[in-house]
């Protein structure tokens, strides 16, 4: 998926398409399906979907590691899906520059997830998605990273079944296109070092474009399979996307497919520029049936002409500001396609705002999902798929473990960092001792505002366990005496509802800063409600007697009155009884 950075060079050179269909150069065929024997070479999957999310972080930590589990791979699989691509952020799971060690959770996860595949028989590519946010990275830095990351991997699976496969990076840009051959045939090179067994997915510079296979070299290896990524109308599919350039994000209710008569008024803010030229005469070219089929040709014809397996490893249309009956016709448009020229493709992704669940839901599998775009993929559609599901409520009852190595369930682990870049990363290490089992919560040298957010997979229902008198007990460490901070309990922050928190205020009395693990338990009943700070409305509220344990959606540590100068290491958080 295209990170934080200028989409402006990718865009505009799909404006030579344009060009060459006025002068009917590139008028390919029209008829409904290809003769057999121009099929391109295949690849051994047909269909699936990008778990985002899992093993994408953002900032250097482990990540949301138990965001997906084998059951959800289950779920993708009833769907008809024979693969499952999986973006990994290796750089920020990593200890970075210079000798990127993955970090150990991850990769004993990683484990999990192979293992998992491999058992369903559905196929893993193992996505290199490093880079994809902020700067994007001198060549030489990728290729630093990449000779460090993939003999940590490669050497890792050599021995499994032929169900995983490694793609080197995702989306490589702002490298020239002899610059990023050279490099990936070395990292391919090194790969091969230690694992000739499995499949290698390569791909050309420029965002790993349609375009960008025409320039990217065929190496001499023959088992590979060479990946493009496919979201066009760039127009239509990236309406409202804030990480794309402002022109697209300024985009809404633009209709697929073009229709002269549904088209919105163009905004004031786009008046005068390229966006606006290109609304009135290149998207009606390429906001059609034929326009998708003549760029997709592109793809098609590669792999016939060099005898190669190609694969669009993502594509999708982002749910913010289309309409439904116009998303849902892109995906029918480019399913088929993809399946007329017999070139697999992996959606981005299985959940999100290009995924395959309606819109503004909990993505509650079967019935959050959208039966319009599951059809137009050549999914399978559950029962129950589209008659959507009450909010689901989780009844916690003591004891309940809220962190034990990692965070229990589905629930998010991340850190919020007070607006200004924190000294140390929140999240899991390793490197310390921890008070129990592998891993422990590392927090500290933060500023004012700086948390660590339990985010809960829907709402959680804590009335029991205040009915039971229960405590909440967590192990602390700490050689840095005057410590304070905050611990609470959040209700949900959205239109019409307020995330009123429920807190209690540690301080040195609590627990002793000598370097040694100490227990803190707290009743719950001593809990008191400290007011809400809404994000969505950016207001503060004063306390006025409404949180609501049974609508529970965040617990968090939070540096409220001051920052926290030192480390804090904090494990095995649970309730208990009294």
């Amino acid at each position: 998926m295209y990170g934080r950075i200028t989409l402006r060079g990718y865009f505009m050179e799909k404006k030579n398409i344009f060009l060459l269909l006025l002068t009917g150069t590139v008028l390919f065929f029209t008829s409904p399906s290809l003769p057999a024997q121009e099929k391109s070479v295949n690849t051994p999957f047909t269909r699936g979907v990008n778990m985002t999310t899992w093993f994408e972080a953002w900032t250097p930590g482990q990540g949301t590691l138990n965001y997906y589990d084998r059951s959800d791979i289950e779920n993708v699989k009833s769907l008809g899906a024979d693969v499952i691509r999986l973006p990994v952020h290796f750089e920020n799971l990593s200890s970075g520059a210079p000798d990127y060690k993955i970090n150990e959770l991850t990769l004993e996860y990683l484990d999990k997830v192979v293992g998992w595949c491999e058992e369903l028989h559905v196929y893993l590519v193992i996505d290199n998605h490093s880079f994809n946010s902020g700067t994007y990275p001198s060549a030489d830095v990728v290729e630093k990273s990449l000779q460090k990351i993939w003999p940590q991997i490669a050497s890792r699976y050599k021995d499994r079944s032929n169900w995983i496969l490694y793609e080197i990076l995702n989306e490589p840009n702002h490298i020239d296109n002899g610059v990023w051959n050279s490099i990936q045939g070395k990292v391919l090179k090194t790969i091969r070092t230690y694992d000739t067994k499995h499949t290698v997915v390569v791909t050309g510079a420029d965002w790993g474009s349609i375009r960008a296979l025409q320039k990217v070299q065929l190496y001499n290896d023959q088992n590979l399979i060479y990946t493009f990524h496919w979201y066009s109308p760039f127009i239509f599919t990236h309406q409202g996307a804030d990480w794309a350039n402002k022109e697209e994000e300024m985009l809404s209710g633009i209709p697929f497919p073009y229709d002269k008569d549904r088209m919105p008024p163009v905004p004031e803010g786009l008046k005068g520029t390229w966006m606006e030229n290109d609304l009135k005469t290149k998207y009606p070219v390429d906001g059609t049936e034929a326009g998708l089929r003549n760029e997709l040709m592109v793809a098609y014809n590669f792999g016939k002409k060099n005898n190669v397996p190609v694969w669009c490893g993502e594509m999708g249309a982002y749910n913010l500001r289309s309409a439904p009956e116009d998303r849902s016709r892109w995906y029918e448009t480019a399913g088929r396609l993809l399946q007329e020229m017999h070139i697999p493709f992996c959606v981005w992704g299985y959940g999100g705002g290009f995924g395959l669940f309606q819109k503004n839901t909990y993505e509650t599998y079967p019935f959050d999902l959208e039966p319009a775009v599951l059809r137009g993929l050549g999914f399978t559609v559950p029962a129950g798929a589209g008659t959507g599901v009450s909010e689901p409520r989780v009844q916690v009852n003591v004891p309940f473990v809220l962190y034990n190595d990692l965070p229990e369930g589905k629930t998010q682990l991340t850190a919020g960092d007070g607006g200004s870049p924190e000294k140390n990363k929140t999240l899991l290490a390793c490197d310390e001792l921890p008070a129990e089992g592998k891993y422990c919560i590392r927090w500290g040298n933060c500023r004012q505002y700086a948390s660590v957010n339990f985010i809960f997979n829907g709402p959680h229902d804590f009335s029991a366990a205040l009915a039971a008198h229960a405590l909440l007990s967590f192990r602390i460490r700490s050689k840095k005496p005057g410590q304070e901070f905050e611990i609470r309990f959040v209700n949900a922050d959205r239109t019409g509802v307020k995330p009123w928190r429920m807190t209690y205020r540690i301080s040195a009395a609590d627990f002793t800063a000598d370097g040694m693990w100490h227990t803190v338990a707290i009743p719950l009943s001593s809990f008191k409600e400290t007011g809400a700070w809404s994000d969505v409305l950016q207001t503060w509220y004063p306390p006025e007697g409404s949180f609501d344990w049974s609508s529970v959606y965040t617990f968090q540590f939070s540096a409220e009155q001051s920052g926290i100068t030192g480390d804090l290491y904090i494990d095995d958080i649970l309730l208990t009884e009294k």
